[in-house]
């Protein structure tokens, strides 16, 4: 009977700990959802610039790095509709919605310069929240390791 005991709590400790690593790693998702819509943002750039390729095209291509229904919307112009398949970050949709609500509507040179302003804009956000997200990671992970010694202690 003791032995079931201790699996019990080592389990418990083990949920606790889940949980932190999990937290943290939504942490992460968004920032690498910042940095996918970034290399979005630059590649639009790039094909208007050099080889006029359809948006659609251009969205095609990161078929695996961001969210297939968000593309989708992105290619039926419902922008907003879009960004609720993102993690909710309010800083993502002041940087990036301005760009995606205009970038359907506007010549191969505004276009250059929405994305030289949105680049530098995302870019700074970026960098933002990667010293964020390594705090706050490392910080959960802590918090769920330490949560689940305290609730084996508790149950002990």
């Amino acid at each position: 009977m003791l032995g079931l005991k201790w699996i019990g709590l080592f389990l418990v400790f083990l949920g606790c700990a889940g949980a932190g690593a999990g937290m943290a790693r939504g942490v992460q998702r968004e920032l690498q959802t910042a940095e996918a819509l970034l290399s979005l943002l630059r590649q639009i750039g790039a094909d208007v610039r050099c080889y006029k390729r359809p948006l659609p095209r251009i969205y095609a291509d990161f078929e695996g790095t961001l969210p297939h229904d968000f593309l989708n919307l992105l290619t039926l112009g419902r922008v907003k509709d879009a960004f609720l398949y993102l993690p909710d970050d309010p800083a993502l949709e002041t940087v990036f919605l301005p760009f995606f609500e205009k970038v359907s509507r506007c010549s191969a040179d505004e276009c250059e310069r929405l994305v030289s302003v949105c680049g530098d804009e995302a870019q700074r956000l970026i960098e933002e929240k990667k010293e964020a997200v390594a705090s706050k990671a490392k910080v959960y992970r802590a918090l769920g390791l330490a949560g689940g010694l305290a609730t084996v202690i508790l149950l002990i």
